[in-house]
């Protein structure tokens, strides 16, 4: 649905959803953010006709549909996410990205496929050329023009036209049909790998920044630059069969997963020189070392994300759990520790050092800023107005108070309900027989819970999080009503509307 959401890690809780991200079709190669967290990074995995809405005829692909690269823009103050600036590209299909760091800060990369411009049967029709590319956009450039106004308005968005705005976005040629682009801890080295050939290979950035002002072009797509291969390559790295994505440690070396022939492979940034493989249990996609996309890898550790597990478990019927296998990196040779089950399909993850979390485990007293909380068991009531019932509730071991609500039939019913607890690990929740409501309500945290009450009866609610010896005993119960004649079905209405 082209969003993207922000996550607080005091709470770990999601405090925004942004999005549908206008003009982007399919974000799939996100949420990359840059080192400062200006952007994050978002791009169209599907080409389709802009603005969203019309529609041109398949057969007039290669000139009508468009591809979209975007950054959007955090406030540094209260990470509020918001469409940055976006810029339209050819219709290719963008996959992952990286941002640039240290040495080429600034920048931001992204890798696409069907260079072809084809579509039907992409397996066939999508791998015809030798090559793909690496989009690589000076985010500082498209900040700029999107400030002065060189744009275009695009559903409410500020796009750059490459055809209109030199010098904003480039195309590296890449092996063919590239996954992961991995921009080295210093930022010297660009890494893509094409999963149908047996190479990765290294693009010296300085060399990109040469190449770029010298005009080292070797052609064009839609009034975007296509860099000299030869020019900005440092080296083709034959580290095996099916590459896909590269992570790295502190030591200067690089980790390559290998689909094809289900291995890693160990290689020296500099000198190219594989050292080491260890096979992986099966196909493994992508692969994470610890801290390995920030300027101060940890090393030591590595995950494979592994696509498939092949019976390496308990059956369990059709749909199978996959594998991810945990790899000591730290020495001369990679040595297997463990191995779990994830659900499907394992994608992209991030290894941190713990001590850089600060979560708090309890909402205080002091900072609930809720205007419907209540604190204090006397101060749990029911109010009416209307055909609208207000329940003002606490949740504390082991009752609900008020454990009693009377309404009628077709109310509109909002329950303010606060666990006082401050204790950690003391969550309570209320699930609400036959009306389809749980909620888990954190210790401290306030809760508002908004439902009509559409059917006459009595209706327990409960507490759904174990709580204490006497959790089973947390419990009330709703009294619905009967109303008049036919009100019951204008209610359910109402309910449905709402």
């Amino acid at each position: 649905n082209n969003r993207i959401a922000r996550i607080e890690l005091r709470d770990f809780k999601t405090r925004q959803i942004l999005g549908p991200i206008p003009n982007v079709s399919g974000n799939h190669g996100s949420t990359f953010v840059t080192p400062n967290t200006e952007y994050v990074l978002a791009a169209s995995r599907f080409s389709i006709p802009l603005p969203k809405g019309t529609v041109a005829p398949l057969e007039n692909y290669a000139s009508q549909y468009k591809g979209v690269v975007a950054g959007i823009s955090v406030d540094p103050n209260t990470g509020q996410m918001a469409v940055g600036w976006e810029i339209l590209m050819p219709p290719f299909n963008y996959d992952l990205g990286d941002a640039g760091k240290m040495a080429s800060e600034g920048w931001a990369f992204w890798t696409c496929y069907n260079a072809e411009r084809a579509t039907g049967k992409l397996e066939v029709t999508a791998t015809q050329k030798d090559r793909d590319y690496i989009v690589a956009v000076d985010w500082k450039a498209a900040e700029k023009a999107a400030k002065e106004g060189k744009v275009k308005t695009i559903d409410g968005v500020k796009v750059i036209d490459p055809k209109d705005v030199q010098g904003v976005v480039y195309l590296l040629p890449c092996s063919k049909s590239p996954h992961g682009v991995d921009v080295s801890p210093d930022g010297k080295y660009i890494v893509g790998s094409g999963k149908l050939q047996s190479i990765t290979t290294a693009f010296n950035f300085e060399k990109v920044k040469t190449a770029i002002s010298k005009k080292d072009f070797s052609g064009q797509e839609d009034g975007i630059p296509v860099l000299k291969y030869e020019s900005i390559k440092d080296a083709e790295i034959n580290v095996g069969l099916g590459p896909l994505h590269t992570q790295f440690d502190d030591q200067g070396f690089a980790y390559t997963s290998l689909f094809v022939e289900s291995a890693v492979a160990k290689w020296k940034l500099g000198t190219w020189e594989v050292v080491d493989k260890i096979p992986i249990t099966y196909n493994i996609g992508h692969l994470a070392t610890a801290e390995g996309d920030t300027v101060s890898p940890d090393g030591k550790y590595l995950v494979a994300l592994n696509k498939l597990s092949h019976g390496r478990h308990l059956t369990v019927g059709p749909s199978q759990p996959e594998c991810s296998q945990l790899i000591d990196v730290a020495g001369e040779k990679m040595k297997m520790l463990y191995e779990a089950y994830t659900e499907p399909e394992p994608h992209y993850a991030q290894i941190i050092k713990a001590d850089k979390i600060k979560a708090i485990e309890v909402y205080q007293k002091a900072d609930s800023k809720h205007p419907n909380a209540i604190w204090d068991v006397k101060d749990a009531r029911v109010e009416r107005r209307g055909n609208s019932v207000n329940v003002y509730m606490v949740a504390v071991r082991s009752s609900f108070e008020p454990n009693k609500i009377e309404v009628k039939q077709g109310d509109r019913v909002t329950i303010y309900l606060t666990n006082i607890e401050q204790t950690t690990d003391e969550l309570h929740g209320f699930g609400l027989n036959e009306h389809n409501i749980n909620v888990v309500v954190d210790p401290g945290e306030t809760k508002v819970i908004e439902f009509v009450a559409n059917k006459p009866g009595v209706f327990p609610f409960y507490c759904t999080n174990f709580c204490s010896a006497l959790h089973q005993e947390m419990q009330g119960y709703l009294l619905v009503g009967g109303g008049k004649p036919g009100q019951g079905q204008q209610a359910k209405a109402a309910g449905a509307q709402q």
